[in-house]
């Protein structure tokens, strides 16, 4: 993902001037298109990762090293959701409960519907298809997520918070 001098600034949690100045002193890796310059945040997380070895022998520099990754991690993290390319997991689970509640109520709405728009139907015909309904709606409440993805989703969370 490309990011302006601005927004890697504030990922990094510097000035635009200190971005400037790694580019020119530190060999910050950067594209210039036209008059813009863009920084590809994969070619960022390399540099610091060179940058964490040249500086093993300053424990104080690694852990700045490592805390800037953290944050630059968070901010692409922040970045996807705010673009919608990443949904929350908590959020999609939400979502996915208020359609399944608004496809219950559709469907629960049927067999009224269905009587007061059929004139020939009789109460026997409306009992068999709330019955057939809610059969439907209670056996979709038993089919659950396979094991491996439930596995990879709880893994996803524990990556994520």
């Amino acid at each position: 993902m490309k990011v302006n001098q601005k927004e890697l600034a504030a990922i990094l949690q510097v000035t635009p001037r200190r971005i400037q100045q790694m580019q020119q002193n530190e060999s910050l890796p950067f594209v210039k298109e036209g008059r813009f310059t863009f920084y590809n945040l994969t070619d960022i997380i390399g540099w610091i990762k060179d940058q964490e070895q040249k500086n093993r022998a300053d424990p104080l520099k690694t852990e700045r090293t490592r805390l800037i990754k953290l944050q630059a991690d968070k901010e692409e993290k922040l970045n996807a959701v705010l673009k919608q390319e990443l949904l929350p997991f908590d959020l999609w689970m939400d979502f996915q409960a208020a359609q399944a509640k608004a496809i219950k109520q559709q469907l629960l709405k049927i067999p009224s519907t269905f009587k007061n728009q059929v004139p020939k139907v009789t109460n026997k015909m409306v009992k068999f298809l709330d019955k057939k309904i809610a059969e439907s709606l209670n056996g979709l409440g038993k089919n659950k997520l396979p094991a491996d993805i439930v596995k990879r989703l709880e893994k996803w969370v524990k990556e994520n918070d």
